[in-house]
């Protein structure tokens, strides 16, 4: 089964405004390190709330929902829920070691434990996903704006960051056949 997930971010809140555009030709991989740890290091307790899109690709095809993004995270620990009109569509959560996984998008809610290979499978690829964790450690190259990571686990992060808010614009990780993406947008 090849899984795909989408997840397109809009989080509301009150910041500094910029336009986005990528990260310049003098940058380099050390300073985006440096970079998504002091911008991530205060995330360490978090409260939050946004819309999402998710889309993904199993054995009965493509698929696509929306809905409003609820999350929590201490420490390595996240709790996100998805709702759409009031209703529950998936909860997600766990901390680096265990994780969990309901699904209400089908006519029977599915729990699933302890899960491997897609975005709701792993918290630490989660929280780096939604922007509220830095990038893992591993080999890391620039070019043209756009970060390679290849991790010590044997994934491979794709990533565009603001150059000046460091926030995340795109990222994207490949692990085995499982692709997990995220698009950053702003609200307003």
């Amino acid at each position: 089964m090849r899984l795909f997930f989408l997840i397109i971010l809009i989080i509301s809140g009150c910041s500094q405004r910029s336009i986005p555009s990528s990260l310049e030709k003098d940058v380099t991989p050390e300073m985006v390190r440096a970079n998504q740890i002091e911008r991530t290091a205060s995330f360490d307790a978090l409260v939050g709330r946004g819309v999402v899109e998710f889309r993904w690709e199993d054995d009965d095809g493509k698929h696509k929902e929306q809905g409003d993004l609820d999350f929590w995270k201490h420490g390595d620990s996240i709790s996100l829920r998805i709702s759409k009109l009031g209703e529950l569509l998936v909860w997600f959560g766990g901390d680096k070691n265990e994780n969990w996984f309901f699904d209400m998008l089908g006519d029977e809610t599915t729990l699933t434990m302890n899960s491997d290979g897609a975005m709701f499978s792993d918290i630490t690829t989660a929280l780096v996903l939604l922007g509220l964790a830095p990038l893992p450690n591993g080999e890391m190259n620039l070019s043209a704006g756009v970060i390679t990571l290849a991790d010590e686990e044997g994934r491979v992060w794709t990533a565009t960051f603001d150059k000046v808010t460091h926030r995340p614009l795109q990222m994207s990780v490949v692990e085995g056949e499982h692709i997990s993406s995220a698009l950053h947008r702003s609200g307003g």
